[in-house]
């Protein structure tokens, strides 16, 4: 995984790279960055975020809100000597991963980096039971989910598999790739061509319908997926 680290003291950069290289090895990329204009304009991507609130610069709470508008999958971890002080501001805006306090805890530290970790590889696969067989589907294969009472029809480019999973089982296992379009259906945006008034035409040229309920949420979510994976 690719980890920023931004703040304005040096002697910060230098502890939270070192603590996180000595305890992760190779396992993670780390970039430092001591402003936020800095960050924005690297040209990399992150998976992680670890920032300092207070920055000379720029309240980096903005500057995290403007690079999930360029990686919205970036998951954002702060730390302050100010908590308090912020405490309301932070969370009117986004809900980020982590809080941490000055002096920074390490602990705490690696145990949101690890829990980032472990949700990203939960999230790359759907595990449900299908006539008695327990299948693990990459999500990437699932085209759309649809509900018919208490079953479920998932559906890949090959097979549709039968299933007794709620959905209220199934979204937490999906990633931010999935969005609800409707009471009954669950729409990978990866096979989403173009959002109708009323509904959604896959790539496979499925109609999709989208209710009232669900159609903003929809559009939203589809508008970031296309941003974010733009060439």
């Amino acid at each position: 995984m690719n980890l920023f680290i931004c703040d304005d003291e040096l002697s910060t950069l230098i502890f939270l790279k070192k603590i996180i290289t000595e305890h992760y090895g190779d396992a993670h990329t780390v970039f430092t960055f001591s402003d936020i204009k800095t960050m924005l304009n690297s040209g990399e991507t992150a998976d992680i975020l670890i920032s300092d609130i207070k920055l000379d610069d720029k309240n980096g709470i903005d500057g995290a809100t403007e690079l999930l508008k360029k990686s919205p999958y970036t998951k954002v971890i702060f730390f302050t000597a100010y908590p308090m002080e912020y405490f309301e501001d932070i969370f009117k805006n986004f809900r980020p991963f982590g809080f941490i306090g000055k002096p920074i805890n390490e602990k705490l530290l690696f145990n949101h980096i690890d829990n980032i970790v472990e949700q990203s590889m939960r999230k790359e696969t759907l595990e449900f039971t299908s006539k008695g067989l327990t299948r693990c589907l990459p999500l990437n294969n699932i085209i759309y989910i649809e509900s018919h009472g208490r079953q479920k029809f998932i559906f890949t480019e090959s097979d549709t598999y039968i299933s007794n999973i709620s959905f209220d089982e199934i979204i937490p296992k999906l990633n931010s790739d999935f969005s609800r379009s409707h009471i009954a259906y669950i729409v990978n945006l990866r096979y989403v061509s173009k959002i109708l008034n009323n509904s959604c035409l896959l790539t496979n040229n499925k109609i999709i319908p989208i209710s009232r309920k669900y159609k903003r949420s929809l559009q939203a979510s589809f508008f970031i997926f296309k941003e974010s994976h733009q060439v």
